[in-house]
């Protein structure tokens, strides 16, 4: 045997033994979808440039292997998803902890829930996407970049979490915006503006904040723009078995309020799993279509309608 054939042999054995380990930066794919390598301990991907992907609905689990080894995906990198207006639902695990500018830029996604897990979004990350009509940000998002969901057309409803602290330019040229709900006890920092590109564009919007942060909204740079700025009134309440934790069902969601992490899983009445997540202690809004479901938290579990 060749010195080169050696060579050979030597290298295919140290691969399927996995002798020879992938290092930061190398990519793999999983079903279409590209990772990259950011680190090997603890082991974690990004979901990368996925040029190739040309599904409709990209679900992007918690963990992926490449090979013998499991990571963690813990980011959407820059440019990630970006430029496909086929994927119309894009679904995101709780170890997502960013999501990187222009990530899901021009897709043809319809509404996003951006999981409790992620703190910061880069800008441009949604810009451009004209079929999304909802957004909800979970309550880990702290800052979101310039941009970010600028010239999303057809965006009528945005929901906020407990976390934010500052938006740049956030929502600029979405003129159907018209319900907004933050649930930051005190008004995040906003530069630019909601809505067109002036304020009066949402002089007939709604925004809807904790009870008592109604008056610091109102004295607040750009949110006191709102047409009408109320105190989140759920309409309904359902009481939970578990202690400190209820149920408030209404138009287009569900608002589930505790004071300690706990988990979360909706069903349908004929038992499809239409969610499941990990809530974080406060208040989270969970995007439903129109209909009736069973909502289980923790141990308990109750019926509620979303209309």
């Amino acid at each position: 045997m060749t010195m080169k054939h050696m060579f050979t042999f030597l290298v295919v054995a140290f691969l399927a033994t996995g002798i020879l380990k992938a290092a930061v930066g190398d990519k793999f794919t999983v079903d279409g979808i590209e990772y990259v390598i950011l680190s090997e301990d603890p082991n974690e991907v990004a979901v990368g440039e996925s040029v190739s992907f040309v599904g409709t609905t990209a679900n992007i689990p918690a963990t992926v292997m490449n090979g013998a080894t499991t990571y963690t995906v813990t980011e959407l990198a820059n440019y990630g998803l970006k430029n496909k207006p086929s994927l119309t639902s894009v679904t995101l695990p709780e170890t997502v902890k960013k999501i990187g500018s222009h990530a899901l830029r021009d897709t043809g996604i319809t509404s996003m829930l951006i999981p409790n897990s992620v703190d910061t979004i880069e800008a441009f990350a949604f810009y451009g996407c004209t079929a999304l009509t909802s957004v909800e940000l979970g309550n880990g998002v702290k800052f979101i970049g310039l941009y970010t969901f600028n010239d999303c057309s057809n965006l009528q409803t945005v929901k906020i979490g407990t976390g934010m602290i500052k938006m740049n330019y956030v929502f600029v040229d979405c003129p159907l915006l018209i319900d907004v709900t933050c649930l930051a006890v005190t008004p995040p920092e906003v530069n630019g503006t909601f809505g067109g590109t002036t304020s009066t564009s949402i002089a007939t919007a709604t925004l809807s904040v904790p009870s008592g942060s109604v008056s610091a909204y109102q004295g607040a740079s750009t949110w006191k723009n709102f047409g009408t700025i109320q105190a989140v009134t759920p309409t309904a309440v359902h009481a939970v078995l578990e202690p400190s934790v209820a149920l408030y069902s209404g138009k287009g969601s569900v608002l589930l309020t505790s004071d300690a992490s706990t988990p979360v899983a909706v069903y349908t009445l004929t038992g499809g799993k239409v969610y499941e997540n990990m809530h974080t202690a406060g208040t989270s809004h969970i995007a439903l279509p129109q209909g009736v479901y069973l909502v289980k938290v923790g141990a308990a579990q109750e019926k509620v309608v979303v209309w």
